[in-house]
């Protein structure tokens, strides 16, 4: 039988040590982070996509929009700082990285640019009204834009959220391949 570490407590590194505290360990960050994100991306594109491409109707569009703009407000907080976190550790040249890892770093690029656009499109619409942020916030706005542009960044979003759940098959495929 092997002694255990006693500085430790035989704990990995960046955990509770003996004495109580509680460093989260980046291992932990990262996969808080990243299920967080995943249960994001499921519930906008199971409940946006599926109404979208006329499978689905949406009971309470006004609603069911104020949290799709949350949940996507959200969700580009969460990858921003996955971001963030991810460019503070170590790099490895795109040539090293795993089929799986290229595919995430295509996927956390994609959400953010369809968060912006989704952002950009609430940016009190050429008709309607401002979204509500989480049903209490009215969506401040920064810009505003012109019926043709509207109806272009729509478009955008909606195709290149059909690209996440594609990449989203294949990061899921590769991971359950290559892992």
């Amino acid at each position: 039988m092997k002694s255990r570490d006693v500085k430790n407590n035989g704990l990995a590194k960046g955990n509770p040590d003996i004495t109580g505290s509680s460093v989260l360990s980046p291992s932990i960050i990262v996969w808080v982070l990243h299920w967080t994100s995943a249960l994001m991306v499921l519930f906008l594109l199971t409940t946006s996509l599926t109404s979208g491409l006329g499978i689905t109707r949406r009971l309470f569009p006004g609603l069911w929009m104020d949290w799709h703009l949350s949940v996507g407000i959200l969700l580009l907080v969460v990858t921003v700082v996955r971001l963030k976190f991810s460019l503070s550790r170590k790099l490895l040249s795109p040539m090293r990285l795993s089929i799986a890892q290229r595919i995430k770093g295509i996927l956390i690029l994609m959400v953010l640019v369809v968060g912006i656009s989704g952002l950009t499109i609430f940016q009190k619409p050429p008709f309607g009204r401002s979204g509500m942020l989480f049903g209490s916030f009215p969506m401040p706005t920064l810009i505003r834009l012109d019926h043709s542009v509207h109806y272009v960044i729509i478009d955008l979003h909606i195709i290149l959220s059909c690209v996440i759940a594609g990449l989203l098959i294949w990061h899921i495929k590769a991971c359950l391949l290559y892992t």
